[in-house]
């Protein structure tokens, strides 16, 4: 009987899963792409002027969600 009720179950399974549709999604993306962001990212930093005057220098890590 569990072997009936398996066999059952993993067609029932099986037929759900062939006539699902894949649905794709679009990935977002900035408006003129990676060269775009990357040309707004830098007219919108700002460096502050002690440090520029100091020769202080770092590192930015950017991360978006």
């Amino acid at each position: 009987m569990k072997l009936i009720s398996t066999i059952l179950f993993t067609a029932c399974f099986l037929l759900h899963a062939s006539t699902m549709q894949a649905q794709w999604e679009t990935q977002p993306e900035f408006p003129g792409g990676l060269e775009a962001m990357i040309s707004f990212i830098d007219s919108v930093r700002r460096y502050p002027q002690e440090a520029v005057e100091k020769k202080i220098e770092g590192r930015v890590i950017t991360n978006f969600v």
